[in-house]
Order: structure tokens, then C-alpha cells, then sequence
């Protein structure tokens, strides 16, 4: 299930930033783009894969213990479990990557909207293109490069980074392969996606922004006072524009 929801975000959002984003108004609300990016990319698919596989490796860390310990039942323990179970298998199964369609769909159909075609095998692709990654993890090396882009973005803060590169380069051989498969999926689909939707948020006008933020409001608002607070803590608030960050630190929950 932990795998499905990480998979269902980082296709949800890949169609997102897709050749059919472009129209996005018409398909998904500015207001629920926010809200999608943060409860499947912020607090789904990174939350739950890497600092779930990294809880599992060992790796103690103030950051990567808080957020382990926020996750919701079946968040941190079970996406290293599911990792772990998963290790040379393969890559996830098609009953998996069907149940990952269905619930992205599932998050666009809840809110009376549907994607277009185009959007459709967006996130087909991007499905596929998780499948064969999630059965060739990366090395270590390559790992750190996916927190560096990560943070980057600003998806995750810097101190959480460093953190996690430590863990990453000290863990014995063979026993980084659960996180170097969660890395693998999100480098695969995931980064190329946050990429684009950076680059198409930054040029949103003052009002779109507005309403982009009334989302990431609305799904804080949601969230626990734990997630919140990782949130400003830097899990995902510098991804959006600082006039977002501005309203949401506004408005939102404390």
C-alpha cells in the first residue's frame, strides 16, 4: 500500500507537470494542485520512501527519527518494510502498478475532475518508467545526487540532506539497496516532474499564486501538527514560490 501511495504521487505528479499541464486550469484547480503536491509529493512519496527506507537502514538522525516517528501508521515502517520485501524482485509487480493507477485517478475522480487523455499516458509512462527503477537501485553515490537535487528544489531541507548522505555513505555494502531503489523511483520520475512544475509555478501570476496557496493551506490545515511542522522546518515549503510561502505561513495551522 506504502508503495502504491509513492508511485500514485510521483504519477500523479508527473501528469501534472506533463505535456497536457499546460491546461492544467481546465483539468485540476490551481487550489487542488496545491494540495496534491503536498500530500503525494511532500508527504507521500518522499516522507514515505526515502525517510522510511532510511528509519530501516539504521540511520538515526534527529531529522530522519522525527519524521520516521510523524509518519502515519503504516508510513516510515512499512515503506521499509515494503522495500525490503521488494529487494530483487524486480521491481514492483503489475498488481501493484494497477493499484497505483487506480488511486491516482481515484485523488483526481474525488474531486469531480478527470484527466485528459494526454495526462493519461503522462502517467502511464511515468508508471512504467518507475517500474524498471525500482529493480536497479542506485549506488550510494548516486543516491546523495537524488537528496542533493532534492534539496535543491526544496523539497526537502539541507540539514535533512546532510543527514541522510551521511547515513547513506556509512551504511555497510548491500544494506543502502532499499533507499537506492526508493532513490532510483523518484530520480526516474519524480525529480524530472518537480523540475517542471518549479519552473511552471514560478511564472504563475499573483492571483494563480494566490490560489496555489490557498491549496498548500487547505491540505496543512489537514495534516498533523507534526507534518506541519516539517513542513516549515523545510520538507517542501521552499519548492514554492515565496509569495505562497508567505500566504501559507499566514494562514496556515501552527
Amino acid at each position: 500500500m506504502v508503495l502504491s501511495r509513492c508511485a500514485a504521487g510521483g504519477a500523479l505528479l508527473a501528469a501534472l507537470a506533463g505535456p497536457g499541464a499546460a491546461h492544467a486550469q481546465a483539468q485540476l484547480s490551481l487550489l487542488a494542485l496545491g494540495k496534491e503536491i503536498v500530500q503525494n509529493a511532500v508527504f507521500g512519496s518522499v516522507k514515505n520512501e526515502l525517510i522510511g527506507s532510511l528509519a530501516g537502514m539504521g540511520c538515526r538522525g534527529s531529522n530522519i527519527a522525527g519524521l520516521a516517528a510523524a509518519a502515519s501508521a503504516g508510513g516510515a515502517k512499512g515503506a521499509a518494510a515494503a522495500m525490503g520485501s521488494r529487494s530483487g524482485a524486480g521491481g514492483m509487480d503489475p498488481a501493484t502498478m494497477q493499484k497505483a493507477m487506480e488511486m491516482a485517478q481515484q485523488q483526481i475522480a474525488a474531486q469531480g475532475r478527470s484527466l485528459s487523455p494526454e495526462q493519461q499516458a503522462v502517467m502511464q509512462k511515468a508508471m512504467r518508467q518507475m517500474q524498471t527503477a525500482s529493480a536497479q537501485p542506485l549506488s550510494p553515490i548516486e543516491t546523495t545526487a537524488v537528496f542533493d537535487e532534492l534539496a535543491e528544489l526544496g523539497l526537502i531541507s539541507d540539514s535533512l540532506r546532510k543527514e541522510a548522505n551521511d547515513c547513506i555513505s556509512s551504511a555497510p555494502p548491500g544494506s543502502a539497496d532499499a533507499v537506492g531503489s526508493a532513490g532510483a523511483m523518484l530520480r526516474s520520475t519524480v525529480l524530472p516532474a518537480a523540475r517542471q512544475a518549479k519552473e511552471r509555478m514560478a511564472s504563475l501570476s499573483p492571483e494563480e499564486q494566490k490560489q496555489l496557496g490557498d491549496g498548500v493551506v487547505e491540505a496543512l490545515n489537514s495534516a498533523s501538527p507534526a507534518d506541519r511542522k516539517a513542513f516549515f522546518d523545510g520538507m517542501g515549503a521552499g519548492f514554492f514560490p515565496p509569495a505562497v510561502v508567505e500566504q501559507v505561513r499566514a494562514q496556515a495551522k501552527p
